[in-house]
């Protein structure tokens, strides 16, 4: 029973740090937003960059996951997560 309730707040802590990280991003998104309008700054060049630095990143966690699931034959999602 104890453990079931530690793995509850660990969940509900994981959700928590989540929607603060989101939170985050979403404002910081934002105010990239307005400094470009402000700056009027053309958006297309840098959303593109930022559109394909992202696809990159994200497709670089995929295959070092998928390798990392070959050499260790075990999930390393936390792995992928963070880098």
């Amino acid at each position: 029973m104890n453990y079931t309730k530690n793995i509850i707040l660990k969940l509900q802590q994981i959700c928590n740090t989540g929607l603060l990280l989101e939170l985050a991003i979403n404002m910081d998104s934002l105010f990239v937003g307005m400094s470009f309008a402000f700056l009027r700054i053309p958006i297309l060049e840098p959303s593109i960059i930022i559109g394909c630095t992202t696809f990159f990143l994200s497709f670089c966690g995929v295959i070092l996951d998928l390798k990392s699931v070959i050499y260790s034959s075990k999930k390393s999602t936390l792995l992928v997560a963070f880098s």
